[in-house]
């Protein structure tokens, strides 16, 4: 996967897993204010399907493996016996 802006490499590397890449997709976010003179912020949105529905340790090859967490760093709790 590679991405580049303005002459910068941003990524480049082989990734952890297959990706269907028909399913998958980029979009640019940020806001058009339509005058050229005022510079605006956009955001690229990444979104990979899996091949195959696995737990990814990383997202590139080259990466060292870690524990998966969750995004919003709430731990997961074993549920209450009844």
């Amino acid at each position: 996967m590679e991405a580049e802006s303005l002459g910068l490499q941003l990524l480049d590397g082989e990734l952890h897993a297959a990706v269907n890449t028909s399913d998958s997709l980029w979009v640019v976010e940020g806001d058009d204010t339509g005058d050229s003179k005022v510079r605006t912020r956009n955001v690229v949105a990444i979104t990979l399907a899996k091949s195959v529905a696995a737990l990814w340790p990383r997202l590139f090859a080259s990466e060292a493996p870690e524990e998966p967490r969750l995004l919003d760093g709430v731990q997961k709790k074993d549920p209450l016996t009844k």
